[in-house]
This record gives structure tokens, C-alpha cells and sequence, in this order.
């Protein structure tokens, strides 16, 4: 339901509301709302800490929570898809990929006509099929004398005397006639337990004769379907887990073969936050525990009854899409699923239709990764350049990322009108953030490529540390900080689990530091081809990736030669600049007297100047935050020149340090309460 107010601070709701959904508010002379949460509920009213032109509350009251007790079957739909979505279901196809890869490796046969000699072993057979290269049909074939680094004759101990008597040279005996497939596994089967060569001996023979030379040796003694049963396996047990372990779930496979009722009972339960029927007879009712029906409300009926019958027909309704504003609030995160919610600078955040989501675990990130519609070989990793007491986070380097476009752009109502056509590609260029704390949090949508002032779009992730200066804010000197020891041991941890993830969705990605790409940068202060070789033993295919216009793709990575990597250093971290390096030797850098009386007067209306570009920037921040669903020009003015003014605010604050050292350190003392300094 939904309630209005205008000119006013308080609204009285028609009814207790059972939740709130949002709270958004209309200021004077604006057109847009936005959402608020400083508010005191009493009751049916709510008070809001100002006047507002408007009131708009969206809230449920408890009959209409009873009233929808049957879940949307879009919702229902979207929470069964997801199931797949979160699971990892490439890994059994990669399995199955590669177990049938194997098979062919071991049981494929290359022959395809008689008489045709393969590793020593003669074929006595065709391939029936036409147009074949390869079969795995028995194929017979018969051992020669042939065959490489095998003796298959038997030996003779009366050669000598035969010679002697029959007056010619006698070699071998005959061989040990042996009737095979001809394929590897038929072939090893016979030189081993037939003529009992060793396995190692076998290896140049196995190779002559399969489709697979370069692995067939690693996997002829594997069992083949045991890696496929596994990784099936898991995904199953991962599923059940999800859906509460349903009934069935306690069979090696789970509830395959069982009544798919159950499964879909399981999925209804988990939407409505009702346990999982775990035997035969178990009823799942149609509330959640706990919740009390009023006398004058049917009751909704059971998902599943004591006799195994389920209701799903009758526990869920149509979806309604009357209205684009009515959206469940509880669907859980998918890659794809924010695509539409993008549009670069004019990307609604407010409204809660983007969200800078966090990323909860490494299995998260990975399945995450997996599922990218996107062809992916290369991460690049980046840094905010930022002082260790700026916190941000994937909004605020989404408006440093738009201030830096619209500049590029020539920073006018021309550049708005092409950064709002050319949609999704501009904004954060950053697809994941990696905070102060550690946190991982979600930029731009991982299916969208990155603007093109970051260069590398195609095929790539790009990644950021908030990081840069080891010290505070308007710290002198503080760009001899400037280095990976900004980064913090729990961002560490967390780049290191993005790695993880990021190897296990791309085993042969390649992960380079934005520098490598770019000369002009530092970015992000460390080697991370070399951290990636020491640490993950993973040797880089990137030459000079600088002199290329785009990360190389999929069949481009296939066909290039890695790079030999240089042993890294026993440290990935870069050291900061010594200090005395930077210095110019034989320079009086003391000011004159006449500047520094000069200084001394000028002080305090320096400090003043800071205080108030300090003030015009929070202000600044202020009116940002209340444009945030108006990205026009008049926004990103301001964005601009809160990057700007900081900049200047830096700057200040070192000149200011700058002058009070010098006037300490010739004599001078300063009165506080006349703000004044004075010579001793």
C-alpha cells in the first residue's frame, strides 16, 4: 500500500503497517523522490526530522500480508532457476567434457583400415562407419615385430646350433601371438599381461596409437567416471542443502528419482521461510512457524499433505505485473541479473534499482565468474590512489570514475549529452572493489565491459584496491607513501580469495597490474605478474601487454607462447622511495627573512582559505547525495569539483605545513588567542 503526504513532517498511515518497504520524500523545487531513514514509527504514525514538500510511504499491512500468503510463480520461477544459477553446473559439464575427452584418449582408435600398422600392433579390420577418423568401435588388430621398445619375440636358447645344422642365420622364436582392439587400452592390455613388459615400456606405443598422445598416458589407469560421479555428486548435496534437505536427499543422488514434488515443495518452502519435509508423512504447512491467522482469514492450504500429495497449484498465483514499481525484495543475487538495472552515469541508485551488492563468500565469487555470459581471460588490477584515511567504497569511486569521463569529455552540457547516450559504458570502470576492510563489493555488472578511458575492455575483469598513500590526508610529504604498503592485510586476504575464485572459473586466466598496461601509471604499487608466479605458479603469456589495444582472446590465448617469468623478488611488495633520493644535494631551501616575515602574515588567512574549501566540500558531498536521482550536469559539476577542490585541499595543507615548520624552526611562536606569530 501506499500513502501520501505534501507540506508536512508527519503522516498518518490508514492502518498499524506490518513493514515498511521505503520511506521517500519530495523537496522543494525538486521532481524526483528520494529515499530517507532518519524517521520515528509510533503506531500508525511516522515523523520525519523536517518538512517536505512530499511524504510518499510504501508499506504492507497485515491483511494484505495475509492476503498474498500464495507465492508469486514469478518469484517461485526465479527461486528454481536460481537454484542452477548458484550451483556451480558448468563443473559437471567441464567433467563430462573432459571425462569423454579421456575416454576417446584410452579407447578411440585412429584405425580406419586393414592393414594399417599403428605402434607395431597390425589391423585386421575396418571401421564401418564412413567418413571417420577416429572410432570407438573394436577394431581387431594382431602384434608385429614392431612394436617400440618391446621384444615380442620369444627367445630362442638353441639359435647357435639351429645355425649350425641348417647353415643359415637363426634369429628369435615366433611371436606371442596376440589378437587385441586397436586402441590403447586393448594394446596395453596385451603388452602387459601378454608379454609382461613393464608400464614404462609401453608409453611410446600408447602414444603412436592415440587420438590423445599428450595425455593418454596420464589417464589409462584412471577410472574414468569417477571424477564426473564426484563433481555430480557435489552439486546434488549443494542443492539439497539449499532447498533444506527434502526428502530422498539422503540417497547417493539425492531426490533423483524420487517425486519432483518434493523438490518443488522444498523451493516453495524455502521462499515462504518453511523447513524442508524430511520423510514420508512429514506435513508442510502453508505459514511459516509461528505466524498466527486470524479467525476471519482462511488459512492457506498445505504445500505437501500427510498422505505425499503436494498443493503447489494451489499455493502460488499468477504473476502480476501490473505495475513495473511492485518487485520482491528478497531475490537473491545473480550476475545477469543487474544487467538491465546498469546505465552507466545515469544509473539510478537511490531507488534501490542498482546495487553495489557485497560479495559473501569465495564459492559466491566463483560461481559468479562461472556463469559470466562474457568471454573472459585477463583481470586487471587497479588502485584508488587514495590517503589511508579515505575510506571509500563502489559509489564513491563511481563518481570519481564519472567526474574523470565528463573531464575527458570537456567537462559541458555536450560531454552530459554523450555520456547519457553512450548508456551502460561509462561510470565505475571497476567490476569488483576491494575495500579497506576487505570487503569485495560489486561495481559495474560483471556481463558489461569497462569504459574505454580504462583501456583493455574486451575479455577482461577489472578489479580495484582502495589504496595508494600509507598516510593520512594532508600528510607533507606524503607521496614518498605512496606503494603497496597502503594495502591492508585484510584487502590482501581478500585479493587473494578473488585469485582463487578467478583460477578455478578460468585455469589458464592471466591477472596483470594496470601498469602493465599502461606506462604512465603505478597502479596498484605492486608486481602482480610476479605475485601471481610466486605465489599461484602462474607464468604469464603477456610479453608487453602495452603495446597491445585489447587482452588477448580465448583463441588468441590458446596460440601464444607464455613468456619466460623472471624468479620474483623475495618481496611482492614495492618499497617506498628513500627519502634522501629525492632530495637535490648543495640546495639552501631555507626561506629569506623577508619571507618568512612575509609568511607569518599570511598564515592565518591561509589557514582560514582551507577551512573553507574544507566546508565548500562537505556542503559539496551534501547536495551530491541529494541529486542522486538527477546525474545531470549541475551533478556532475559538483562531482568535478569535489575532486578538484580536494586536490587543492591537499596542496594547501602541505604549503600551510610547509610554512609553520619553517617559522618554528627559525624562532617564530604562535599566539593563539590573537592568531598571531611573532619572532622571539
Amino acid at each position: 500500500m501506499i500513502q501520501r503526504a505534501k507540506n508536512t513532517n508527519i503522516i498518518h498511515l490508514s492502518a498499524v503497517p506490518l513493514e515498511i518497504n521505503s520511506v521517500t520524500v519530495k523537496s522543494a523545487g525538486k521532481n524526483f523522490f528520494t529515499n530517507i531513514n532518519n524517521y520515528t514509527l509510533t503506531g500508525k504514525t511516522i515523523t520525519l526530522k523536517k518538512v517536505y514538500t512530499e511524504i510518499k510511504v510504501d508499506f504492507l499491512t497485515q491483511q494484505e500480508k495475509q492476503d498474498s500468503q500464495a507465492v508469486d510463480k514469478g518469484d517461485f520461477n526465479f527461486k528454481l532457476l536460481n537454484i542452477g544459477k548458484t550451483n556451480p553446473l558448468d563443473l559437471i559439464t567441464a567433467s563430462s567434457k573432459t571425462a569423454q575427452s579421456n575416454r576417446i584418449a584410452v579407447q578411440g582408435s585412429k584405425a580406419i583400415d586393414v592393414n594399417q600398422l599403428l605402434g607395431g600392433f597390425l589391423t585386421l579390420s575396418k571401421n564401418t562407419k564412413q567418413n571417420q577418423t577416429v572410432t570407438d568401435e573394436p577394431v581387431v588388430s594382431i602384434i608385429t615385430d614392431g612394436v617400440p621398445n618391446v621384444t615380442v619375440k620369444k627367445t630362442s636358447d638353441e639359435k647357435g646350433n639351429i645355425s649350425i645344422l641348417t647353415n643359415t642365420t637363426t634369429e628369435d622364436g615366433l611371436l606371442n601371438t596376440t589378437i587385441v582392439t586397436a586402441n590403447p587400452a586393448g594394446i596395453k592390455a596385451a603388452l602387459t599381461d601378454v608379454i609382461g613388459v613393464s608400464e614404462n615400456q609401453t608409453k611410446l606405443v600408447l602414444q603412436q596409437t592415440s587420438t590423445s598422445p599428450d595425455k593418454v598416458t596420464t589417464v589409462i589407469n584412471k577410472d574414468i567416471s569417477t571424477e564426473v560421479i564426484k563433481d555430480a555428486q557435489t552439486i546434488i548435496k549443494k542443492s539439497n542443502r539449499t532447498l533444506g534437505n527434502p526428502v530422498g536427499s539422503d540417497l547417493p543422488f539425492g531426490s533423483l528419482g524420487n517425486s519432483f514434488g518434493n523438490i518443488l515443495g522444498a523451493v516453495l518452502g524455502a521462499i515462504k521461510g518453511i523447513p524442508a519435509a524430511k520423510k514420508f508423512g512429514d506435513v508442510m504447512p502453508g505459514t511459516p512457524p509461528g505466524l498466527i491467522i486470524p479467525e476471519n482469514v482462511t488459512p492457506p492450504q498445505n504445500i505437501i499433505e500427510k498422505s505425499g500429495n503436494t498443493n503447489i497449484a494451489a499455493t502460488t498465483k499468477p504473476t502480476n505485473n501490473a505495475s513495473p514499481n511492485i518487485k520482491p525484495t528478497n531475490k537473491p543475487y545473480i550476475v545477469s541479473s543487474a544487467v538491465s538495472g546498469w546505465k552507466g552515469v545515469t544509473t539510478p541508485l537511490s531507488t534501490g534499482e542498482y546495487v553495489f551488492e557485497i560479495v559473501h563468500t569465495t564459492e559466491e565469487l566463483e560461481a559468479e565468474l562461472r556463469n559470466s555470459i562474457r568471454d573472459i581471460t585477463t583481470a586487471i588490477v587497479h588502485w584508488s590512489k587514495t590517503h589511508s584515511d579515505t575510506p571509500l567504497n563502489a559509489r564513491d569511486v563511481h563518481k570519481l570514475h564519472m567526474a574523470e569521463q565528463w573531464e575527458a569529455l570537456g567537462a559541458d552540457e555536450d560531454a552530459l549529452k554523450i555520456l547519457v547516450d553512450q548508456g551502460a559504458k561509462n561510470g565505475i570502470n571497476w567490476h569488483y572493489v576491494i575495500k579497506k576492510d576487505g570487503t569485495i563489493q560489486r561495481g559495474r555488472p560483471l556481463d558489461i565491459e569497462s569504459g574505454e578511458t580504462v583501456g583493455f575492455t574486451a575479455n577482461t575483469i577489472h578489479i580495484g584496491f582502495v589504496a595508494g598513500y600509507s598516510v593520512p590526508f594532508g600528510t607533507p610529504n606524503s607521496e614518498l607513501t605512496l606503494g603497496s604498503a597502503s594495502i591492508t592485510s585484510e584487502q590482501w586476504k581478500s585479493f587473494d580469495q578473488f585469485l582463487e575464485a578467478f583460477y578455478k572459473a578460468y585455469p589458464g586466466g592471466e591477472v596483470l597490474g594496470y601498469r602493465e598496461i599502461d606506462k604512465t601509471t603505478s597502479a596498484p604499487g605492486f608486481d602482480v605478474s610476479a605475485y601471481a608466479a610466486s605465489k599461484y605458479d602462474k607464468t604469464s603469456i603477456y610479453d608487453d601487454a602495452s603495446t597491445l589495444h585489447q587482452a588477448y582472446s580465448p583463441e588468441e590465448q590458446i596460440n601464444v607462447k607464455p613468456k619466460t617469468v623472471k624468479k620474483p623478488s623475495a618481496t611482492t611488495i614495492d618499497i617506498p622511495p628513500d627519502p634522501a633520493e629525492l632530495s637535490v644535494a648543495d640546495v639552501d631551501t631555507k626561506p629569506t627573512d623577508a619571507k618568512l616575515e612575509q609568511n607569518s602574515k599570511s598564515y592565518s588567512k591561509l589557514d582560514r582559505d582551507l577551512k573553507s574549501l574544507q566546508r565548500d566540500i562537505v556542503n559539496n558531498k551534501s547536495s551530491i547525495e541529494e541529486l542522486e536521482n538527477s546525474p545531470g550536469a549541475d551533478r556532475l559539476k559538483l562531482i568535478t569539483r569535489v575532486k578538484n577542490d580536494t586536490i587543492r585541499l591537499d596542496a594547501k595543507r602541505n604549503e600551510l605545513n610547509q610554512i609553520r615548520k619553517d617559522l618554528i624552526n627559525d624562532g617564530y611562536t604562535y599566539d593563539h588567542k590573537n592568531d598571531t606569530w611573532s619572532k622571539t
